[in-house]
């Protein structure tokens, strides 16, 4: 691979004497003259890339086991060297944050070339190799461009560890990437009617109400406060801090928004604020016994049975508050009434629940009602525009919500991270919800 990208870069070398000739003559065009500034960058690029590649290697040499070493001897491989090949795709992640807040920290920028420099330097070259395919489109070698870019090649990962933060997520959806940001057709809103006929009587027309499916990529963002100490802890440790609040905060916010999202302004819109689906309110009370919780739910479940195209990944969601009422509801003899809610995995009336924090729980004039709703997630298009992007800073503000507060000032490391994408049912029958719940208020 390394005499591969020499030949490559020698290549690029030789060619860059006619675009410097072009962009320097006195009447030479923008395009000439952009078209030699990304040769250069791109040579730059890759010159980097060599570099961290032959210092890879000579990592490889000095820490390989000697071939004369019994079985079982001693380790001789570093502890960076060796933890790599047991890291996830957020991991690395993780240590490419704190890379790039070590490298800011050092006084050598903010770019990613700076932070994968500063990985280099701390043995995790290894990554910062395999994340540099897709920096090219952010960074330009300035301390200005900042941050870096995950490219859409890792999405499927990124979407896998975002999954124990957020429960829509946990859900099966039907995903599509949106390159272009946006995703239109003409969805199904109520099925044409179809019929037995008498020999020679005319068929019954009739013809499908259809919806919009519209959906275009929301940029959700979110800045993620760290002490300064991070710069004091080994790269991997800081990465994991780094992954675990960046993973956790961008879950959160997705799944309030999944769920409960307004649709005003940049908003994406909840699946519960979708119109036309199906909705009904249930009987007031904190305590309902479990005749009026069958007759609650059964509405819901009659609905998602009622053509097998809803079948696909239909699964409840509730939260903490409700899943915990019936998980203790017991009979007269004290036995579980419904024994399937125990457990990390728990179903109620045969379908997947899954749990959510982020579901509003002080609604209503008693500020005590909440939601629960069956959803058929396989009927809900998700939507992924680009992949994630992170960025840090220690000299800007942020709100918490009780004013701003100033990371120079507290001495904290400001992470930045953003992801674009958006949702939508494919039917409106896809989503039901049940509001008003006041279960275990």
């Amino acid at each position: 691979m390394l005499e591969a990208l020499r030949k490559a870069l020698d290549e690029k070398v030789k060619g860059l004497a006619a675009l410097k000739d072009a962009a320097t003559t006195e009447n030479a065009t923008e395009e000439a003259i952009k078209a030699f500034d990304d040769a250069v960058k791109d040579i730059e690029a890759d010159e980097a890339k060599i570099k961290r590649l032959e210092a890879a290697e000579e990592i490889e040499k000095r820490n390989a086991q000697p071939a004369s070493d019994p079985v079982g001897g001693a380790q001789t491989r570093s502890t960076p060297a060796r933890a790599i090949e047991k890291l996830t795709t957020m991991d690395k992640i993780g240590i490419a944050t704190a890379g790039l807040v070590r490298s800011n920290a050092n006084g050598l920028g903010k770019s990613w070339r700076a932070a994968a420099d500063q990985m280099d330097k701390e043995g995790y070259g290894a990554i910062a190799i395999e994340l540099d395919t897709v920096q090219r489109s952010l960074n330009s070698g300035t301390d200005s461009a900042g941050g870096f870019a995950i490219g859409e090649d890792f999405n499927d990962e990124i979407f896998d560890e975002l999954k124990p933060y957020t429960a829509f997520l946990r859900g099966s959806l039907d995903r599509m990437p949106m390159p272009r940001g946006n995703y239109r057709q003409s969805g199904v809103a109520s099925r044409p009617s179809v019929g037995y006929r008498a020999e020679g009587a005319a068929i019954t027309v009739s013809e499908p109400t259809l919806r919009e499916i519209d959906m275009s990529a929301k940029l959700l963002g979110g800045i993620v406060p760290l002490t300064a100490q991070i710069n004091e802890w080994t790269l991997e440790r800081a990465g994991q801090k780094a992954r675990q609040t960046l993973a956790f905060e961008m879950g959160r916010h997705m799944d309030a928004a999944a769920f409960e999202g307004t649709g005003v302004g940049n908003n994406p819109l909840g699946l519960f604020n979708v119109a036309d689906i199906t909705t009904f309110a249930a009987a007031a009370g904190t305590a309902p016994n479990v005749g009026v919780i069958d007759n609650e739910v059964r509405k819901l479940i009659n609905v998602a049975e009622s053509f097998a195209g809803l079948q696909l990944g239909l699964a409840w969601v509730m939260p903490q508050r409700v899943i915990g009422y019936l998980q203790d509801l017991r009979d007269g003899n004290n036995n579980l009434i419904f024994p399937t809610m125990q457990g990390d995995n728990p179903t109620f009336k045969g379908y997947p629940v899954l749990k959510t924090g982020t579901i509003t729980t002080n609604a209503g004039a008693g500020t005590n009602e909440t939601t629960i709703s069956l959803i058929s997630f396989g009927n809900i298009l998700f939507g992924e525009s680009g992949g994630l992007r992170i960025a840090v800073s220690e000299e800007g503000s942020y709100d918490p919500g009780t004013g701003l507060v100033s990371a120079f000032q507290n001495e904290l490391v400001l992470l930045r991270a953003t992801m674009e994408h958006d949702w939508t049912p494919r039917y409106s029958e896809a989503v039901g919800t049940l509001t008003g719940v006041q279960w275990g208020a």
